[in-house]
């Protein structure tokens, strides 16, 4: 094909045909334009590739999260995820995410070399396949919730976000300035009506505007990880 557009169109089809997920997998019919995908954290995560196979994904989301300081990837480590991915019999289509140094954010100090060392790690992903590089761009804590362990009634757990949670984080840990415009008067009682570790000009939002499930005891926050 002369067109290099539609050359890269139909490679991609080509190989989306090839590892097409069939529509009879249990989990409802996908478009064959579309594959299912699961981020994996690596070795560590204790979601095993395994099950993730199990859940229907013929590919992974995942990053050399070992490597997160704006370093370049090496190529070698960046194949020796590729090939853990490739043994499980998936591919490896969306890197989640390159790390950004706060200097490139900045604009400061040596932003220069952590932008060389972005495009460095851009190359050698592209040698491993990966042909989509994504990002969240989410204020403060990333993805972070306010609690993460909250216990489900199916006995599962999951993230949960407390604005109340998140409120104390901001006012006593963070210390943001001018903060305390930002809550409501009704919310808002003296530093007394918790125990952290507050600043006492700064007051706090009280625990009576917490819904019950609110009250429940929390095994792990946002706040007691940040407070410690």
């Amino acid at each position: 094909m002369k067109n290099p557009w539609l050359a890269l169109r139909y490679r991609k089809k080509r190989r989306l045909d090839e590892h097409k997920v069939s529509s009879h997998n249990g989990f409802g019919d996908i478009p064959e334009d579309m594959m299912q995908t699961w981020r994996w954290f690596g070795p560590g995560d204790p979601v095993p590739l395994d099950y993730i196979k199990q859940a229907g994904a013929t590919g992974i989301v995942s990053a050399l999260h070992h490597l997160y300081r704006g370093e370049a990837w090496p190529l070698e480590e960046v194949f020796k995820r590729r090939d853990q991915i490739r043994a499980e019999g998936f591919l490896w289509p969306v890197v989640e995410s390159i790390p950004i140094h706060n200097s490139i954010k900045l604009r400061s100090g040596p932003y220069q070399h952590f932008v060389g060392a972005w495009k460095d790690t851009l190359s050698a992903v592209a040698k491993a396949g990966v042909e989509v590089i994504c990002y969240n761009f989410m204020p403060v804590v990333d993805w972070t919730r306010t609690d993460l362990q909250w216990r489900l009634p199916t006995t599962g757990y999951a993230l949960r976000f407390d604005v109340v949670d998140f409120a104390a984080y901001d006012l006593c840990i963070l210390e943001r300035q001018g903060a305390e415009a930002d809550y409501s008067e009704e919310r808002i009682r003296p530093r007394t009506a918790v125990s952290l570790p507050c600043p006492t000009n700064v007051e706090m939002i009280s625990n009576t505007q917490l819904s019950p499930a609110s009250r429940a005891p929390k095994p792990r926050t946002i706040v007691k990880q940040f407070a410690a």
